[in-house]
């Protein structure tokens, strides 16, 4: 009955402490509605192993019933679900939630089965306070994290089982069962008992909530960010939706950028057009920008390793400085050029991260006075040499080529035909993939008109043909959309940019403001990258109202006629292009983008994150400091007596012993357990002397001599040396986690 009795209690603490782990992280996770499925799957779990444990009989209906209910759990989850539901979690992890509620159900159990095994497994006595301390920890810490202190009160029963788990590790003759009611009890009234308000010191609950953020930063930033859109400078006005419209931007100051030329900073990347608008569907996994890990990816996105060989060494290709300083609060993105090779933040709280659709971003809105440097590589389509370089990489293996190609070649399917006829016509004479783009961008700049107000578009007609077929009109989200569909029809893969130009004064300062917000074209060449085409006519922000362009000889092709010569050679590259301005020196005033040098007494509050690392450091510095005072050298040395110095090393022989599970059989006594380990050499060394000593000293009143400590010590040695590294590892991990009175090796005889 005794038996039964502990079981019942153990199960009570690995149910307590699963509902501990099991609560918080659904409900964190907003699983509200599956909370009874995943106690039941959890207090299942727990019940098996825990009660499974005390006869052979019951163990194999434990093992059958957990076996059955796992077999049941993949045949509902396949294997494809359940990578599904992992994958589910991490996008929540990282501020995706919508896919989750689909997997709810299967998150729910895979959960519960989790909990309910640490649980279980964390509430034996033989485990200790340590690790079920530890994993309540960090599951607490994560809901800390994501800001969820509000779920704290559904970790209580957990709580309750980690004071009942304490209690029984001080006390080993204290039966759980006694503890547990009381440490309940205390629990709860240690809860009812903390002012509404909370408690708290000023100066640390402002360390505390740094930390929290650089965590939130570095490891989950699980918030929806704000993406940049030209609608916040008024250019779309019949909403985010529908491109088109009259546009009313302002001259309202954005950002100042220190610039030695014309440099367009993308703030929005877009891959997909519907016919209405174009959306960015690659942005969904975010990548930290610092880790080592993403530098692959990163290189990959921004064509670090482009061109390759000699190539590379072209000067169109060098570095340029720019640092960019916000003037007035804007989204979370980061304004670059798309050539990047180097970023460094100028103002705290500023961690950087990327997507897969090239996106640099911040966890936080970029805020007036935030200030960031970047070093890249500066051009676009026109500059002189530009068009012999790219060709001449187009010979070069690119593996990224083909997926680039599947991706940013997507066109809707009801495109009208003379759509694809007038793309043909305008690149007749072309014969490389960069005389086509620019070919493009040229018939562009030539045939139509760039205006704030254009027409207004009729009914459902696609935005792209209704613009080249019909009004032949509009401002650069029209010119940049119709360049990159263009491209598209012919081959060439293109996406959508929208974001700013820095046009640098005489002392090579941009003032950017809202009249400075642009949409381009970017394209891709095989063995270059990604090079930036502005479909837009010139001077379109020195005169917001152009002439209309003079007629070309040939008439213009209308809807349902054939395009014939209106494609005549376009002019030179110098003549279409708007001029940029010579690279001025150093600029002279380079201290008004520059940060100033902080303050000794400001420079912690410049960079919190140090505070995370130090936390890591304490941690590191207490887990090796745990590890050198539990050594038995070290121990033996602390001891005042031979007394206690011969328990020492009699503990650090059954250490090795107990790791190496040889265990004394029933009925066996402590002689009889060391001949049998003697005769088989099971051990790996002789353990016999040693045995009899302990049995000559626990049956008589003589005092520990000094040769009975130096024989049990050499004993230890010997049964060391013989243990395999990763032996070792477990038993130092062992001796670390386990309290003193858990491993005594009485308990063991």
């Amino acid at each position: 009955m005794g038996k039964w009795s502990d079981a019942a209690g153990r199960f009570a603490v690995a149910l307590l402490l699963g509902l501990g782990l099991l609560l918080p992280s659904l409900l964190a996770m907003q699983l509200n509605g599956h909370v009874f499925l995943g106690i039941a799957v959890m207090a299942a779990v727990a019940f098996t192993i825990t009660l499974g444990e005390r006869n052979r009989r019951w163990r194999l209906i434990s093992i059958g019933m957990l076996l059955l209910g796992l077999v049941i759990f993949f045949v509902v989850a396949s294997p494809d679900k359940l990578l599904s539901t992992l994958y589910a979690i991490y996008l929540k992890l990282s501020g995706q939630g919508a896919a989750l509620p689909l997997y709810g159900q299967n998150c729910t159990v895979l959960l519960a089965l989790v909990f309910g095994f640490l649980g279980a497994s964390l509430s034996e006595r033989s485990a200790g306070f340590f690790p079920a301390l530890t994993v309540s920890m960090v599951v607490l810490t994560v809901i800390w994290v994501t800001g969820r202190e509000d779920l704290a009160v559904y970790a209580l029963p957990g709580i309750a089982a980690l004071v009942a788990l304490y209690a029984g590790s001080v006390h080993d003759e204290m039966p759980v069962k006694r503890v547990l009611p009381l440490a309940s009890v205390l629990v709860l009234a240690a809860f009812l008992l903390i002012p509404s308000g909370g408690m708290g010191y000023e100066p640390l609950e402002k360390i505390a909530q740094d930390i929290r953020q650089t965590v939130r930063d570095y490891l989950f930033f699980p918030d929806q960010r704000t993406e940049f859109s030209l609608r916040a400078e008024g250019y779309y006005p019949l909403g985010s939706d529908q491109l088109g419209g009259k546009a009313e931007p302002t001259d309202h100051p954005v950002m100042e950028v220190l610039t030695g030329e014309t440099v367009y900073l993308r703030g929005a990347v877009k891959d997909n057009y519907t016919g209405r608008m174009w959306l960015n569907t690659m942005g969904g996994r975010r990548h930290i920008y610092i880790l080592p890990q993403n530098a692959a990816i990163r290189s990959n996105l921004f064509n670090m390793d482009l061109p390759k060989g000699e190539l590379a060494k072209s000067s169109l290709l060098n570095e340029k400085s720019i640092t960019v300083k916000m003037v007035s609060d804007s989204a979370s993105t980061l304004f670059l050029p798309q050539r990047l090779r180097g970023l460094e933040m100028l103002s705290s709280g500023m961690v950087p991260r990327f997507n897969n659709a090239s996106d640099i971003f911040i966890t936080r809105d970029l805020a007036t006075g935030d200030m960031y440097r970047v070093s890249a590589a500066v051009f676009k389509a026109g500059d002189a040499g530009l068009g012999t370089l790219v060709d001449a990489c187009g010979g070069e293996e690119d593996p990224n080529a083909t997926g680039i190609y599947q991706t940013y070649s997507q066109l809707p399917d009801h495109l009208q035909e003379q759509v694809y006829t007038l793309a043909q016509s305008m690149i007749v004479g072309a014969n490389t993939p960069y005389e086509k783009a620019l070919s493009i961008q040229t018939y562009l700049h030539r045939y139509y008109k760039y205006t704030l107000d254009p027409k207004p578009m009729q009914g459902n007609v696609d935005f792209v043909s209704g613009f080249l077929l019909r009004d032949k009109e509009g401002y650069c989200t029209y010119f940049a959309s119709a360049m990159t569909v263009l491209c598209r029809m012919i081959g060439l893969p293109a996406r959508y940019i929208e974001g700013y130009i820095a046009r640098p004064n005489a002392d090579g300062v941009a003032h950017v403001t809202g009249l400075d917000a642009h949409a381009w074209t970017e394209v891709y060449f095989a063995g270059f990258g990604w090079v930036t085409f502005d479909g837009t006519p010139p001077r379109e922000r020195d005169n917001q109202n152009p002439p209309p362009p003079e007629e070309p000889e040939k008439p213009e092709p209308e809807p349902s006629d054939e395009p014939t010569d209106n494609s005549d050679d376009p002019p030179p590259e110098e003549e279409q292009e708007e001029p940029t301005p010579e690279p001025s020196p150093e600029p002279e005033n380079q201290e008004q983008l520059d940060p100033p040098m902080p303050e000794d007494e400001d420079e912690e509050d410049k960079n919190h994150w140090w505070l995370l690392w130090l936390g890591i450091v304490l941690l590191a510095a207490l887990a090796v400091f745990r590890v050198y005072w539990v050594i038995p050298e070290n121990l033996a040395k602390r001891q005042k007596n031979a007394d206690k110095e011969y328990s020492v090393w009699v503990q650090a022989v059954f250490d090795v012993l107990y790791l190496k599970k040889l265990k004394k059989l029933p009925g066996e006594t402590l002689m009889d357990y060391a001949l049998r380990l003697d005769e088989t050499r099971a051990a790996g060394a002789e353990i016999l002397p040693m045995a009899q000593i302990l049995s000559h000293l626990r049956y008589s009143m003589h005092p520990v001599e000094e040769e009975y400590v130096v024989l049990t010590k050499n004993t230890y040695f010997a049964l060391e040396k013989r243990m395999k590294k990763w032996q070792k590892m477990k038993l130092i991990a062992y001796r670390a986690t386990t309290p003193k009175k858990k491993a005594d090796y009485a308990a063991r005889l």
